[in-house]
């Protein structure tokens, strides 16, 4: 009897995260978690709950794929496959990162692996989906529909910013920005995305990070040779505004810059809690200064200049070293 309790509540906690995570990769707004009631489940229940849940999704994504589509065409089918084709990817490397054949390796590595089969698997769906014209043609649709809600034609005579600002933000010229971006920040999107799920789903989860170091990002470190691959890329990029050197290689050079970045960031707030403990900073005292930087961390022009504060005194411990003190201490 027991067994078949412990059965029947598996079977609905699989259920529920699947629904949700489902319902979340449909919301749109957050979408960007719907990966997290898969980790959290994974973490409580293993594996195989995760590949039951994750079977919920692609199942509820194939049940609203079915019904949404109106007319079977080759621009239907190129956004179908993105739409299943892309959270399936995800899906399928989320388990792999939770494989007890791989829990010794460090989360950092397992993230990075993730990342780069993350690239691999959906660069194939969105170069299908970019092939098509008809999905060109509907994205450009939709930002001509949003420049046109922000520049309605006829009513109050334009001002002069105004004029420039519509002058400027054509909807080829929006569309042309988008596709940059996209292209320069996907794989560093990917990383975050999977940084956030494995971080929120094993906290839901309850359970400590497999290769987690004690102490979370008190002690949290970058190997000193990944100077080399913060320094290449950001050299590629800035050749790039001087030198024609490709699409392709400027985007890798991007993304990888970015995710090294990132990852020297995190070793800057380590850093910086590392440095709350040491000196005994009260409780009070940090949540000020934690809200005052995320209050600067959201404000135009200053945003930028955390971005980059952080991911530099990361760098800089390899010259100044903040945590280098008695073992064992924090």
């Amino acid at each position: 009897m027991e067994r078949d309790n412990q059965r029947r509540n598996s079977i609905i906690t699989c259920l529920l995260s699947g629904v949700i995570s489902a319902s979340f990769l449909m919301s749109g707004i957050l979408s960007v978690l719907f990966l997290v009631p898969l980790q959290a489940v994974a973490s409580r229940k293993g594996i195989k709950s995760l590949l039951a849940a994750s079977g919920v999704v692609f199942a509820v994504l194939c049940v609203d794929a079915v019904i949404g589509v109106k007319t079977w065409d080759q621009a239907s089918l190129a956004i179908v496959a993105v739409e299943l084709g892309v959270p399936l990817a995800f899906m399928v490397l989320l388990v792999l990162m939770d494989l007890s054949a791989l829990s010794r390796i460090r989360v950092l590595v397992r993230v990075l692996i993730g990342t780069l089969a993350a690239t691999a698997l959906t660069v194939p769906f969105i170069l299908y989906a970019a092939g098509n014209q008809g999905v060109m043609d509907g994205i450009r649709d939709q930002i001509k529909t949003v420049v046109g809600a922000f520049f309605p034609s006829g009513g109050q005579a334009e001002n002069f910013e105004q004029s420039v600002l519509k002058a400027q933000l054509t909807p080829e010229g929006l569309f042309s920005l988008v596709s940059s971006v996209y292209l320069k920040s996907f794989a560093f999107m990917y990383y975050l995305l999977f940084s956030l799920t494995y971080w929120l789903g094993k906290r839901f989860g309850q359970i400590r990070v497999p290769g987690e170091q004690p102490g979370g990002l008190r002690r949290f470190s970058v190997p000193p040779y990944a100077i080399w691959l913060f320094i290449v890329p950001w050299a590629v990029v800035a050749a790039s505004l001087l030198l024609p050197i490709g699409t392709i290689v400027e985007a890798v050079a991007w993304n990888v810059g970015l995710i090294v970045a990132f990852i020297y960031g995190l070793q800057g707030v380590g850093i910086v809690q590392s440095l709350f403990v040491r000196f005994a900073v009260s409780p009070v005292l940090r949540t000020v200064i934690v809200a005052v930087l995320v209050i600067l961390a959201i404000t135009p022009v200053v945003d930028l200049a955390i971005a980059i504060a952080f991911p530099c005194l990361g760098i800089s411990e390899l010259w100044v070293r903040y945590r280098n003190y008695s073992k064992g201490a924090d």
